[in-house]
């Protein structure tokens, strides 16, 4: 199912994610297959999927613009798999966010785009091919949830803290890990629990379908939360600094850290006091 049919940006978004998906699919079903290489240490991983994944999902987007009228100067590719071409359209890819969940056959991961249009990010989708389902969204124009065909549009629900599921991310630096231990720590004692799943835009998402209440990083890139922060933002959510400040995303800066809080718009100070 294709939302956003007359937006062709988004048409090209939803196309390529499902080619994508398909090539994930072939390797996660086929995992003898798959060939896989340490970036930083054994638990920084790229694969012959992630590599795949995003060359296809660029050829896809390109070759779906240039087919409607775009120019070539026009697209830009930011990739965690060393893409840095800006442009007035400029997307952001994680080819697969959870790559770790991936190789070792947990099912958690997903393909996650955003777009930026002159500087500003005002698409997102992301899609988690194994079990067919796919958050997108459009700046002013609402979130959703596409699984096995039925379509539902996101509003976040505001929870009491006792019946707040914290997701977090435990870092292979140990001064960012330290720090979301911390939060942790501090905060368990006031919440519902605590999940590390392993994927920084499944978790960020989830808080769109009111499945997780608050999302705490010590550390995120810009392809790891620009397609979930259009989502989010869309569905009722906020993206903030550990400060409590609102975050901004910099595409000039592809490579900066983003530690961040997410909830509910407005919730902010009850959940930035245990940084």
């Amino acid at each position: 199912m294709t939302l956003f049919k007359d937006d062709q940006i988004m048409v090209s978004m939803q196309k390529a994610v499902l080619e994508a998906g398909k090539c994930i699919n072939k390797y996660y079903f086929s995992p003898e297959t798959l060939k896989t290489t340490n970036k930083i240490s054994h638990q920084d991983l790229v694969t012959q999927a992630d590599l795949e994944s995003q060359k296809i999902i660029v050829k896809s987007i390109t070759q779906s613009l240039l087919d409607s009228g775009y120019s070539d100067t026009s697209l830009g590719f930011i990739g965690e798999e060393n893409l840095d071409k800006k442009g007035e359209y400029t997307f952001v890819i994680d080819p697969i966010d959870g790559t770790t969940n991936f190789t070792s056959k947990i099912n958690n991961f997903a393909i996650s785009i955003g777009c930026f249009v002159k500087g500003e990010v005002n698409y997102g989708i992301t899609h988690d091919p194994v079990n067919d389902c796919t958050y997108i969204a459009k700046k002013g124009e609402g979130a959703y949830k596409i699984s096995h065909g039925t379509t539902t549009q996101l509003s976040m629900i505001h929870y009491p803290m006792n019946k707040c599921l914290l997701a977090t991310y435990l870092h292979t630096d140990s001064i960012q890990r330290e720090k979301e231990m911390r939060y942790i720590s501090n905060i368990y004692p006031f919440i519902k629990g605590v999940r590390v799943m392993g994927s920084g835009s499944q978790d960020l998402v989830r808080l769109a379908d009111n499945s997780i209440q608050v999302v705490m990083f010590a550390k995120s890139s810009l392809w790891d939360i620009a397609a979930a922060y259009v989502i989010l933002t869309e569905s009722g959510g906020e993206l903030y600094n550990l400060d409590g400040s609102l975050l901004i995303l910099d595409l000039q800066k592809p490579h900066k850290n983003y530690p961040l809080i997410a909830c509910m718009k407005g919730c902010v100070s009850t959940f930035s006091k245990y940084c």
